[in-house]
């Protein structure tokens, strides 16, 4: 099929091939290009775009045709031929079926009862052997999901199959739950149900099940329906608070289904703009969306028994009967609280950096009373000693040994060297507990506000990074810190150095003046 599209004068040499007898290239789009099936699909909507979704389903190069009766039936089938002969589409004719009361497409069997699986593909998955590696259960999996929509709670019933996958193990260890669940799965297949086409002359059950997006969205849309009187057509702006981030991009959103695209026409009506506001500072909504808002919980039917009126036993804090979900956590011991700068630090490394001027890691030090940070590039991940020696270069010849070293468990911070080093000089060298990196919060912190800086700076030459490196540590130096009120430089210098000259602030110390 793809052979009846031609392609475009002048592009051919894009396809151009080498053999033994010489060059050529295609003149007609082939097999093999990634993009010949959007092109060839985008091609067929257009030539049937007036029938498609009234009499005719279109998949690439495979055409279904469907009709309510018989003479209805030729006269689209007519209409069709008459479409492909106009665009000079041919037909083969031994892969056309014509006047089916039921046809096989794109793997499912459609009648006009309704819709069934592949007799063909239900007999593979019944033959199917047990798999013996993780490549082949995937595939098994992959190719049951198929028809999932066949085989009720289909999730429940291959949880213990999928659980084999968990980790991404190199071999399988069957259990006896998986093997149920491979053996029921089959039979199930066997006795798949029919899927029957909507009969409107029965009552239809309408289901409520949003996802949260769609619920915050919904109780915007409530609220403006319940306020319209009053916010459509205000003579100013209206704002709307919502502790869901993402829907200060409702305007923004290219691509809405078709329920948010009703809302979004709905609210075009009111002017108004979406402020995010974090829970924690939300409170008054965030508590009454917790209540229980039925208008009659619980409510026992028609006739209340006596013994519920006259029993002694009511519950009046009924809503904060609920059991935490989380483990009790330890006994929380706060970090000391530093008396100077510079006398407890943070170190860590940031690694596999891009090659930028020969350096791939950079050295993080930051200090836990004035909160600056240090950065300095290195070729590769250095040796304790050759780390010891760093902080003396960088670090210590400036401000003077510290009282303590906080660090994750990397080999250089935990080895034997570093530890009798320091405790040589009277340091005392802290570690983090075994995956908690919060231990050293302030470090990785800084890490973060390093990787931030460094993809705004270099987000077009990734290989650039230790040229802004100065820049990325100049910039959080900068900025006033909530705990001491200070910029890391006003703590430590005792002045903020200016950026530009026109910066520059005038002491303010008399001593200093004269």
């Amino acid at each position: 099929a793809y052979s009846l599209v031609r392609i475009r004068a002048g592009d051919e040499w894009k396809t151009s091939f080498a053999t033994p007898t010489g060059h050529y290239e295609y003149r007609v789009m082939l097999y093999g290009l990634s993009i010949s099936p959007s092109v060839f699909q985008t091609f067929m909507n257009e030539v049937f775009r007036e029938f498609l979704h009234q009499f005719v389903v279109v998949y690439i190069d495979d055409n279904l045709i469907y009709s309510r009766n018989l003479a209805e039936h030729r006269q689209h089938v007519q209409q069709v031929l008459h479409k492909l002969r106009d665009h000079s589409l041919y037909l083969k004719l031994e892969k056309c079926e014509f006047h089916r009361p039921s046809i096989q497409f794109l793997g499912y069997i459609i009648t006009a009862e309704g819709v069934q699986m592949d007799q063909g593909k239900v007999s593979a998955i019944q033959e199917w052997p047990q798999p013996l590696t993780v490549k082949k259960l995937q595939r098994f999996l992959g190719f049951s999901n198929f028809y999932r929509r066949f085989i009720k709670d289909y999730s429940t019933i291959t949880a213990p199959l999928t659980s084999l996958l968990r980790g991404k193990p190199k071999d399988l260890s069957w259990n006896p739950s998986a093997h149920e669940a491979f053996q029921r799965l089959k039979e199930i297949f066997s006795t798949a149900p029919l899927l029957h086409h909507p009969d409107p002359e029965l009552p239809f059950t309408v289901e409520q099940n949003y996802d949260i997006g769609n619920r915050e969205l919904l109780a915007i849309k409530l609220a403006l329906e319940e306020w319209r009187h009053w916010l459509e057509g205000s003579a100013h702006p209206f704002t709307i608070i919502t502790d869901h981030k993402n829907l200060q991009y409702l305007r923004e959103a290219r691509r809405l289904n078709p329920r948010q695209a009703r809302w979004a026409l709905f609210f075009t009506r009111f002017n108004f703009k979406i402020t995010y506001r974090p829970s924690s500072k939300n409170v008054s909504a965030d508590a009454l969306s917790r209540q229980f808002s039925a208008d009659h919980p619980a409510e026992p039917g028609p006739i209340i028994p006596s013994n519920l009126i006259l029993s002694p036993i009511f519950w009046e804090q009924d809503n904060m009967s609920t059991s935490p979900r989380q483990l009790p956590t330890g006994k929380l011991v706060p970090l000391p609280i530093p008396q100077r700068h510079w006398s407890h630090i943070g170190v860590d490394f940031v690694t596999d950096l891009p090659g930028s001027e020969g350096n791939t890691c950079v050295l993080v030090m930051v200090d836990c009373f004035s909160k600056m940070c240090k950065f300095f590039p290195l070729r590769g991940l250095p040796t304790a000693m050759e780390t010891a020696e760093l902080l003396f270069q960088q670090l210590f010849r400036h401000f003077g040994l510290p009282e303590e070293i906080v660090s994750d468990r990397g080999p250089q911070l935990n080895s034997h060297v570093w530890k009798a080093f320091f405790k040589l000089l009277g340091v005392s060298v802290n570690l983090s507990s075994g995956y908690h990196p919060q231990t050293n919060g302030q470090t990785e912190r800084k890490i973060q506000e390093l990787g931030r800086y460094l993809r705004a700076y270099c987000h077009e030459d990734q290989h650039s990074w230790s040229t802004f490196l100065p820049w990325a540590e100049y910039a959080p130096n900068s900025l006033r810190q909530d705990t001491t009120g200070l910029t890391p430089f006003q703590c430590v210098l005792g002045y903020q150095p200016p950026l530009f000259p026109w910066m520059e602030e005038p002491s303010h110390v008399p001593a200093v003046d004269h």
